[in-house]
């Protein structure tokens, strides 16, 4: 699989795995209905402009040192050796 950067965009800081979970829902409901259902922020926008389409399943967000994958419901932690793993095969 290739990896790229869609998109790069500050958020507050999540203080705690609440937080972080809270966080990655709203980034879910931006990059996905932001503009149509829900008012789009900034960075979706921006998103949107770049031509990036709707997180999916297998799409990838990482808030701070912690990367989370889209689940079937909500967010698995991808392990830093599985993040690694993943950018050295998709370097092949």
């Amino acid at each position: 699989a290739e990896l790229r950067l869609a998109a790069c965009f500050p958020i507050p800081a999540p203080t705690d795995r609440a937080a972080a979970m809270t966080a990655l829902e709203d980034i879910y409901v931006q990059l996905n209905v932001g503009g149509d259902l829900v008012e789009a922020l900034d960075y979706t926008v921006d998103y949107r402009a770049a031509g990036n389409r709707s997180l999916s399943v297998g799409d990838v967000v990482v808030i701070g040192e912690t990367a989370f994958a889209v689940a079937r419901f909500g967010f698995d932690t991808i392990s830093s050796a599985d993040l690694s793993t993943a950018r050295t095969a998709a370097a092949s």
